[in-house]
């Protein structure tokens, strides 16, 4: 009787250890899963801030001289001289592993759509984007 509860015992261990082993395996995996989550929340909220700041400069820019807001694809660049302000440079600009791209395009007369598509890689051969758009109106010509 006594051989047969050391082999029990030794069942009851061999089912306690793979239980912790099971335990230990889920928990890491859902710490990876939080990990990677996180961080992919990260990079989405720094490409929404790019984004509006790409609307933002583009609201200056037609401020500033609505003749600036050309049709087509272009990046942003802050011009070197006094006074600092916006500029439309290239057909996208890049920073910190993010790229946007503002697109401008005609609407009516007096209205024009900006459109800033934002692209990034979250994880290598994987590409993320967001996409903003606002409708801008040339107040002065109506």
């Amino acid at each position: 009787m006594t051989k047969h509860r050391r082999g029990q015992s030794m069942v009851e261990i061999m089912f306690a250890v793979a239980a912790m082993v099971m335990l230990v395996t889920a928990t890491a995996g859902m710490t990876t899963m939080t990990e990677r989550a996180v961080s992919e929340m990260t990079l989405e909220m720094q490409a929404v801030s790019i984004a509006e700041e790409g609307i933002q400069a583009s609201i200056s820019i037609s401020d500033r001289a609505w003749s600036a807001l050309t049709i087509g694809a272009h990046g942003l660049a802050i011009s070197g001289t006094a006074p600092i302000m916006w500029i439309y440079s290239g057909t996208s600009d890049s920073a910190n592993g993010f790229t946007r791209v503002v697109t401008i395009s005609s609407v009516d007369t007096d209205t024009v759509k900006v459109d800033v598509v934002v692209t990034w890689h979250p994880a290598p051969n994987r590409t993320a984007s967001i996409q903003e758009q606002v409708l801008l109106t040339d107040w002065a010509f109506i």
